[in-house]
């Protein structure tokens, strides 16, 4: 399973604008998308979600709300006990690269920061503010 995306500061900034439980689910479409056949454990969904919005203080939201927020997020997204007693959310699996809300991949920032001076070679003003009349 491929690791769960990271959103920029920016981006989770602009989530926390939003009560729950529309910022979960604005981060798990962010961040998941449904899949019939993959599964992952309520427990790391939920410390994912919790690293995610450490930053930011106190969560709103109890686990249990959470998980079942998952299920009204993703149709066909249901939490089940799998063997041995394992909770799992069935039918999510992370996404290869985070999506803003029209499901659009966001953008990495290509810039290429050089190391080199941003002044030009040659100077354009040596200072002197005194003509060759004076």
């Amino acid at each position: 399973m491929p690791p769960i995306p990271q959103l920029t500061r920016g981006i989770m900034d602009s989530y926390m604008r939003y009560d729950e439980p529309e910022r979960s689910s604005l981060w798990l479409k962010s961040c998941f998308e449904y899949d019939e056949h993959s599964e992952m454990t309520q427990i790391s969904l939920w410390q994912a979600y919790q690293a995610a919005f450490a930053p930011y203080g106190p969560f709103d939201m109890q686990a249990s709300n959470f998980i079942k927020n998952v299920s009204s997020t993703f149709t066909g997204a249901s939490a089940q006990v799998a063997a041995g007693n394992k909770y799992v959310i069935s039918g999510i699996k992370p996404r290869d690269a985070p999506v803003d809300r029209s499901l659009k991949p966001f953008a990495r920032c290509l810039w290429h920061v050089s190391k080199a001076p941003l002044m030009p070679t040659t100077p354009q003003f040596n200072g002197n503010t005194t003509d060759d009349n004076g």
